[in-house]
């Protein structure tokens, strides 16, 4: 196939496969702060902010710009590597995470002029943005690195541990 040559060849190492245990056990973190986070966040928009459709407005912002937003990641990953491209990405989860923060500040003590119904909304819409247009950068990027980190031969050994340890933050998130 003369697709074949235009692949990036790994270079076989055996530590590839520590590389992709690191990686998995970082995102599994990430991932466990995020949806721990994101459940938590959710529960006090509904039960003490009286801003039960603020979740919903959230999650739908983020997968909307998620999923409309893939079709540009080719060229902006023409201009990062991987590992820019995880480590800028991982900025929009941070910033998603701190919009919660600050509508936990306001869980008890609402007189800041940011815990306003209309401040709250906007801050927490604004970073969800910000997190859909990165979040499509994030697995394209892991993807990639993986996928240059292992051959034929290791690819579904490296994409299984890496994505066990992913979906094990479900687990571990909810603890």
């Amino acid at each position: 196939n003369p697709q074949d040559s235009l692949l990036p060849r790994p270079v076989y190492s055996p530590r590839n496969i520590y590389i992709v245990w690191y990686l998995g056990f970082v995102f599994m973190l990430l991932f466990s702060a995020y949806n721990t986070a994101q459940n938590r966040i959710s529960e006090i928009y509904s039960q003490k902010l009286d801003l039960s459709y603020l979740g919903n407005v959230t999650l739908m912002v983020i997968y909307i710009l998620l999923g409309s937003t893939n079709i540009f990641v080719g060229k902006i990953m023409d201009y990062l590597s991987f590992k820019w491209a995880m480590f800028i990405a991982t900025w929009g989860y941070i910033v998603f995470l701190t919009a919660g923060a600050i509508a936990c500040s306001c869980e008890d003590d609402r007189s800041a002029s940011y815990c306003s119904e209309g401040s709250l909304v906007a801050i927490n819409v604004v970073f969800a943005a910000i997190l859909g247009l990165l979040a499509c950068i994030i697995w394209i990027a892991v993807t990639g690195y993986v996928s240059a980190l292992c051959d034929e031969g290791s690819k579904a050994k490296y994409f299984g541990i890496f994505w066990a340890l992913v979906q094990s933050s479900q687990f571990l998130g909810n603890i």
